[in-house]
Formats: structure tokens, sequence, C-alpha cells
């Protein structure tokens, strides 16, 4: 695809039973949260005509199993960062085997990956570090803002401000 392909949003699951969403511009491919089975995971990229390969990143919200689920047996099948902070790392290793090497530890600032921008920002949770995520490119931003328990005006504004979102 061209550097003018859209940006596309794709959800493959949200809910109390698991949650996963694809964010792809071009070829790069990004999942945010990776709360159902790593199969459910391959099928629904497929389905989308994206293979495991243009996967350049998992963002994890926080440590709650509907949002971690699928992120041990993905792990061992695929080579792919996993982007979080410390604090939900070290709750994810709690709770599930995984290597320390794939971890990419966000911190404050932004971050490029493939053809997107990346920012994160605390969030109201009951968990160890919980983010949301805007993905940028062109001018153009997508939300996405999960299981928060107040919305501060910063993040008001931040949604606000979006061409999309998902809360």
């Amino acid at each position: 695809m061209s550097e003018t392909s859209p940006l596309e949003v794709h959800v493959l699951a949200s809910g109390s039973k698991g949650n996963c969403t694809v964010i792809k511009k071009g070829n790069s491919v990004i999942l945010h949260d990776v709360g159902i089975s790593c199969r459910r995971i391959v099928n629904g990229l497929k389905e989308l005509h994206i293979d495991m390969s243009q996967v350049e990143g998992i963002f994890i919200s926080h440590e709650h199993t509907d949002h971690i689920a699928g992120l041990q047996q993905l792990l061992k099948r695929f080579d792919i960062p996993v982007y979080t902070k410390q604090g939900t790392w070290r709750e994810i290793q709690d709770k599930l085997i995984v290597p320390k090497h794939q971890l990419v530890e966000l911190t404050k600032g932004s971050l490029e990956l493939g053809n997107l921008t990346v920012e994160s920002f605390g969030v109201s949770h009951d968990a160890a570090a919980p983010q949301f995520y805007r993905f940028m490119k062109d001018d153009k931003s997508f939300v996405m803002l999960t299981d928060t328990g107040y919305v501060s005006d910063r993040m008001a504004g931040i949604v606000e401000n979006a061409d999309g979102y998902l809360i």
C-alpha cells in the first residue's frame, strides 16, 4: 500500500471476555491488547488479509486477563515486541510466562513504530500502570481509551481532538 493509505482500525474483540484491536497504516500493523486466543488473533488477521509478519508491535493497556489472555501463546510463536509500562509488565510476568527481551518499556514522549507515531497516557483503573494510546500519522489521530474510571480534562481534550476513537 502507498503512504497515502488510510489509517484502518479493526476490532477483533471488545468486552469482558476479551479485547483485541488492529491498527493498520499501509503495511504497518499494531495490535492493541491481545485478550483473546492466539488462534482467534491469527485467524482474525487472515480475514483482514494481514499476515502475522506484518505485526510490528503489541501495545498492552493493562494486565487484566481480558487484555492479555493471548499474549503468552503469541510470544511463543512470534517474535513481536510488547510495548507497555514497567509496572504492567511486572504484573504480566506474575501471571504468564513471557520472555523479558520482548518488552519495550514505555516512557514519557512518543515513539515511532512503522508508519505510526504512538503516545501513551496514564488512565484511572485498578491496575499497576494502566495506559491509553494515541496513534498518529499525517496530522490524523486515533485514540484507544478503555477501562477508565475517570476522564480528566486532559484526557477529554485528547479524545476531542482525535479524528477517531474507541472508548
